[in-house]
């Protein structure tokens, strides 16, 4: 599996992986890996998960921007220590301007941390918010998450390879609670000619 690279070298697209091929070629893989680590910074990773996983949670995604306001406002962050929920737009900022975009937060359910937990980041470990006019958008996300979790696994396994580190070392970093963030987000369209707004599309 070699690295996929922008003619100019200038590392303008990321390298392709493949996924398939550490199941096929663990070695050869993790030289790919550890390459796009080390000369570049980050990568793709092409998986090979059923194109209704994916679909499913873009159309889930989807359904939920197109609530009402007073339905995506009733799992709004701000009623959570964990930052879990619901941002309207222009809710977040970038350089000081406001992104145009509205967004969901969400990460592993689990109870709430205690206001003084330490380290401080054990206060983002909490449960998630979930819309009450969308019931299919918790197993949509849970199942979604669960398939992006083995591959994770799979990842890490590569990583320890590529830094000749034994296999597993980082699995018991990880576990025995791995903390995820996911955030779906929907962009407002914007003309080439705008400027000056934080992120948009």
């Amino acid at each position: 599996q070699r690295c996929r690279r922008h003619p100019s070298d200038m590392g303008l697209r990321p390298p392709l992986l493949d996924i398939r091929a550490w199941r096929t070629d663990p070695e050869r893989f993790a030289r790919s890996l550890r390459h796009a680590c080390h000369r570049i910074g980050f990568f793709q990773l092409r998986h090979d998960l059923p194109p209704a996983v994916p679909a499913s949670m873009l159309q889930c995604a989807r359904d939920f921007f197109a609530l009402p306001a007073a339905d995506k406002g009733s799992i709004c962050y701000s009623r959570s220590p964990a930052f879990r929920g619901y941002m309207g737009q222009g809710v977040e900022n970038t350089a000081g301007a406001a992104d145009l975009r509205e967004q969901v937060e969400l990460a592993p359910d689990e109870p709430p941390a205690p206001p003084r937990a330490l380290p401080p980041y054990e206060r983002l470990r909490g449960p998630n918010q979930w819309p009450g006019a969308m019931p299919a958008l918790r197993p949509t996300v849970e199942g979604y998450v669960e398939r992006m979790a083995g591959l994770c696994d799979e990842l890490s396994d590569a990583l320890c390879l590529a830094l000749r580190l034994p296999q597993g070392a980082l699995r018991s970093v990880l576990y025995p609670a791995p903390h995820w963030q996911l955030k779906l987000a929907r962009y407002s369209p914007v003309a080439r000619s705008s400027a000056g707004g934080g992120a948009g599309a």
